[in-house]
C-alpha cells in the first residue's frame, strides 16, 4: 500500500497519513520529520543554517528514498516548488492526494505555530502569495484533490477510501 499526501500547510497530511496508516494496517511517515530526524535539526535550523535550496534537495533524497517502500507519506507543503521533486512524484506512479482548502482556512491553522519558517517569515499577505502560487502544482500532480473544510478527519479518510481503488486501476492502466 502507497499513498502520498500532498497541500499546502495546515492542509492537515500528516493528521490524515496516519488516519489512513491505521485504516490500512500500514507504515506512515512525515516527510518533514524524517528530514529533521536525519539532519538532527529542525526545519527552522535547516532554513537557518543550510538555506532552502538545501533543504529542497534534502527533501528530494528523501522522498526518493522513501518511495520505494510501501505506505503512507505526508509531504511538506513545499514539497511542489522543486521541478526535480515535481518530475520523481509525477514518476511514481503511487496514488496523490491533495488537501485543499481555501487560504484562509489554512492560515487559521499556521498562523500561530511558530515552527514554521515561512509563516515566520512571509506573514499573512507573503503567505497567501505562496499558496496561489503553489495551488497550480498541487492541482497538476494530484490524482485526487479533498476539500477539507467542513470535513473530520473521518470523513476524509471515507473520501480517500472511497477513491483510492479508482485511482489504482487508472494509474496502472497507465503502464
Amino acid at each position: 500500500m502507497q499513498l502520498i499526501l500532498i497541500g499546502f500547510m495546515g492542509s492537515g497530511k500528516t493528521t490524515i497519513a496516519r488516519k489512513v496508516a491505521h485504516h490500512y494496517h500500514c507504515d506512515w511517515i512525515d516527510l518533514d520529520r524524517y528530514i529533521m530526524q536525519e539532519q538532527q535539526m529542525t526545519i527552522n535550523e535547516i532554513f537557518a543554517e543550510k538555506g532552502q535550496a538545501a533543504f529542497r534537495q534534502m527533501e528530494f533524497e528523501a522522498l526518493q528514498t522513501l518511495i520505494q517502500h510501501d505506505g503512507i507519506i505526508a509531504t511538506g507543503g513545499g514539497v511542489v516548488d522543486d521541478a526535480q521533486t515535481r518530475h520523481l512524484l509525477e514518476q511514481s506512479h503511487i496514488p496523490i492526494f491533495f488537501l485543499n482548502g481555501s487560504y484562509e482556512a489554512h492560515w487559521r491553522r499556521v498562523s500561530r505555530n511558530d515552527r514554521r519558517p515561512l509563516v515566520n517569515q512571509l506573514g499573512h499577505d507573503g503567505l497567501r502569495e505562496l499558496y496561489h502560487k503553489r495551488r497550480p502544482k498541487y492541482y497538476r500532480l494530484a490524482d485526487y484533490t479533498i476539500f477539507f473544510q467542513h470535513k473530520t478527519p473521518n470523513m476524509m479518510l471515507a473520501e480517500i477510501d472511497t477513491q483510492l481503488p479508482r485511482i489504482q486501476k487508472k494509474l496502472a492502466n497507465k503502464h
